[in-house]
């Protein structure tokens, strides 16, 4: 199951109160929030590699799925431009 926004803020404040250290963070999240569930020390860092990385906040989120974009190649020689004008793959 997966964490909740509120959650996943929650843990966010936790880290930074604990200066990045992501095994205290986890403890005091679990001390602080008293719930079901508490995340891991590897939750925590996962969370913080993706906001730093991406800047979201849940899994999945900005994910682009679907077919890549086509780039157009600029010919760099007289010869590749005549096949790219002519529409000849290179």
């Amino acid at each position: 199951m997966e964490y909740t926004i509120q959650e996943y803020c929650g843990m966010s404040r936790t880290l930074g109160e604990c200066r990045g250290n992501a095994n205290a963070a986890a403890r005091l999240y679990s001390e602080r929030y008293r719930g079901p569930r508490h995340p891991t020390a590897n939750v925590v860092r996962r969370l913080d590699k993706r906001a730093r990385e991406s800047g979201q906040i849940k899994p999945g989120q900005g994910v682009i799925r679907g077919r890549r974009p086509y780039r157009h190649t600029i010919p760099t020689s007289v010869k590749e431009f005549v096949r790219f004008s002519q529409g000849i793959p290179p």
